[in-house]
């Protein structure tokens, strides 16, 4: 039989369109998927008892709930837990992906000593040998406060124990790295009192007033911020975004104001005068104010007219007084601070400042609003044995 050229042609094109429909091509493919599964050189997750462990995230200061599955007493995936209050069964990328960290070939597994411009490994033997013969000199100087520790941040179970070795040595000197978390503290206690930290409620406030924290890039807890940011729209909810640069937050607020920077805390109390000025503050709230209220409102009214403000930040007058009016008068307004994902340098002014003006609108400890409440003493350690040493150092030095 002679086949001509188009014969061939469509006996090869009906041949292609019947094998991609028919069941055969995936068939083989899974079928090398079972295949591939089963060679002896491809990694098999170990048999064993598989069990959860809850636990918290401190890969950042969102401090979300985790629930760590294993396998033999194996970590082998982490992912977020159910109905903790902060994320809810959310997890981030960084999150989940924190066995990469455990796992890691680069991880540091021994101690290391430095040798010139290297290090080498030594042995933990070694190591604790050379750590305590160095602090049993630094006690027997009689000038236990030479010792000093500075951890990445002061709440958790080993800043904790870091902090009862350097009490029973006679060393007050224990400095952690400032965080979102001590910068909530330090505002806190500023116009709360101390022991005090600040909570927002972000899912429920209906105007968000930001002084650069990214809360779409996720400030504070990236899970929390997520989840409020995705359910802003079917709220009603509006969101001002106050940074000098057009950020991920700033492109899709509601409003983006350009400000010049390093001028945050001074837009926030030139706000706060306006507040005042147009009697939009909530009464009761502001009666109990540190250093009395009217002295406040006279000294902000008298530092930051309107005029004064719009010169200082670069802002319209008409931008700074509408911006605050719709802030005074939403229904369940919030103003946050922290630059960026919150863990950066931060200025002291600029953070009361802004907290001042959810205290001018009454919404502290209100659905919406910012929280304050105690910070949380979760861990509790036997009561510290101290000898003479330690207690004169502390005496003279703490």
């Amino acid at each position: 039989m002679k086949v001509d050229r188009r014969s061939f042609l469509g006996l090869g094109l009906g041949a292609v369109a019947g094998f991609s429909v028919s069941p055969v091509l995936l068939k083989l493919t899974d079928d090398s998927s079972i295949w591939t599964q089963n060679w002896p050189w491809t990694p098999v997750p170990v048999d064993g008892e598989v069990m959860y462990e809850n636990s918290v995230c401190s890969l950042c200061p969102g401090s979300c709930g985790i629930s760590v599955r294993k396998i033999d007493n194996r970590p082998v995936k982490i992912e977020g837990l159910d109905e903790y209050p902060i994320n809810d069964g959310g997890a981030c990328l960084h999150g989940i992906s924190g066995l990469q960290y455990l796992y890691d070939p680069a991880r540091v597994k021994t101690p290391l000593k430095k040798n010139g411009d290297k290090f080498e490994e030594i042995s933990w033997e070694d190591a604790v040998s050379m750590v305590s013969g160095k602090l049993t000199e630094i006690r027997a100087s009689g000038s236990p406060e030479k010792l000093a520790c500075i951890a990445d941040k002061d709440q958790g179970s080993v800043s904790g124990l870091f902090k009862r070795l350097l009490k029973t040595f006679g060393s007050p000197n224990f400095y952690s790295m400032p965080s979102l978390e001590s910068y909530l503290e330090l505002t806190a206690s500023s116009l709360h009192g101390q022991g005090t930290t600040i909570g927002f409620d972000l899912d429920n406030s209906d105007f968000i007033l930001s002084f650069g924290a990214g809360v779409i890039e996720g400030w504070g807890s990236p899970v929390a911020c997520f989840k409020a940011n995705a359910s802003r729209k079917e709220r009603g909810a509006k969101l001002y975004q106050i940074e000098p640069r057009l950020s991920n937050t700033a492109a899709n607020a509601d409003k983006w104001i350009p400000i010049k920077p390093g001028t945050e805390g001074d837009l926030a109390l030139g706000m706060c005068s306006v507040i005042l000025k147009n009697n939009l503050f909530n009464a009761s709230a502001v009666a109990g104010f540190k250093g009395g209220f009217n002295k406040i409102a006279a000294m902000l009214q008298s530092d930051y007219p309107l005029s004064k403000t719009s010169e200082i930040t670069g802002i319209k007058e008409s931008d700074i007084e509408e911006t605050a009016s719709l802030f005074a008068k939403a229904k369940m307004p919030l103003a946050v601070f922290g630059k960026g994902r919150g863990d950066g340098s931060q200025s002291l002014k600029e953070l009361i400042a802004v907290h001042t003006l959810n205290c001018l609108v009454g919404n502290i400890n209100k659905k919406g609003g910012a929280f304050v409440q105690p910070v949380k003493d979760y861990l509790e350690f036997p009561e510290e044995i101290m000898d003479d040493i330690a207690d004169k150092d502390l005496q003279n030095h703490g």
